[in-house]
């Protein structure tokens, strides 16, 4: 079962996107480290959480979750994920399937917000606020291009963001409309992620202007004050440590090794793997 809208506060991205990654132009590598923190009141109560390694090669986007033992393959020419854990259980995600997901998810969202907006009490009120604010993101915008930042407010939700200009515009396009899928496919995989809709939105905001996220600061009020920050380190040199984990993910997708599920199983199967190593 799925968890309910209001747990899904916090967490820690068609044909125009699919053109975006593989279009005819040919395809410049880049590598994203990313670490996510989360940030306490105090220096020494800063603990990291998350870390993650992003290569965009040949047409593909491969992103490997070190915590998680997961790779998740963004494939434009067949319009689908392809996702697979330590344990050699994988899975293809369509397209078309992942928004189909959310499409449902909003639908329950939506009726999840009539119910709590239905409700008097104060707390039900504040969660029918930031499950509004989710579904439908209203941000006060303020750009300081000269020092490379970019802020977006609400009584929600903050972003604090510094930027940076790429030589190529395209992989630009490129990493962020890969970080929009995963995104959506997040919300889908994840029972604690958040909805995609508000960060679309700074991605939206962040392709518009040309640039790209090196530091994200996310502030969430939704239910306690929680602050988030994102450290991306970008690269446009494949290392051989690289081009190594691409020959040995490709390799093991075409063996028979891997064992081939639905996402339905694939999920129930990672969420049982997660309860038995927490206990």
């Amino acid at each position: 079962m799925r968890v309910r809208p209001a747990t899904r506060l916090l967490s820690g991205l068609l044909p125009v996107v699919i053109l975006a990654l593989s279009g005819n132009a040919p395809a410049e590598d880049m590598t994203v480290y990313t670490t996510v923190s989360h940030i306490g009141d105090k220096p020494q109560h800063t603990q990291a959480i998350s870390h993650s390694l992003t290569i965009l090669h040949a047409g593909k986007v491969y992103d490997h979750v070190e915590e998680a033992r997961e790779v998740v393959v963004l494939e434009p020419v067949h319009d689908r994920f392809v996702i697979m854990n330590e344990n050699l259980l994988a899975a293809r995600v369509e397209f078309s399937q992942l928004q189909q997901l959310l499409k449902v998810a909003q639908f329950e969202a939506e009726r999840y917000f009539q119910e709590l907006s239905a409700k008097t009490d104060r707390r039900s009120r504040g969660m029918a606020a930031a499950l509004e604010f989710q579904l439908k993101p209203a941000f006060k915008e303020n750009s300081e291009p000269t020092l490379n930042r970019l802020q977006l407010t609400s009584p929600t939700l903050d972003y604090d963001v510094k930027t940076a200009r790429l030589e190529n515009p395209q992989l630009v396009t490129q990493y962020l409309t890969y970080a929009d899928w995963a995104a959506r496919l997040n919300y889908v995989l994840h029972p604690n992620a958040m909805y995609p809709s508000p960060r679309l939105e700074l991605n939206a905001r962040l392709n518009d202007k040309g640039v790209v996220p090196t530091v994200v600061d996310m502030r969430s009020r939704a239910d306690r004050e929680v602050h988030l920050r994102a450290e991306h380190r970008f690269s446009f040199k494949l290392q051989p440590s690289d081009k190594a984990l691409i020959n040995k993910w490709e390799r093991l997708f075409e063996s028979d090794q891997v064992r081939w599920v639905s996402l339905h199983e694939y999920q129930q199967k990672t969420y049982a793997d997660l309860a038995k190593a927490a206990d």
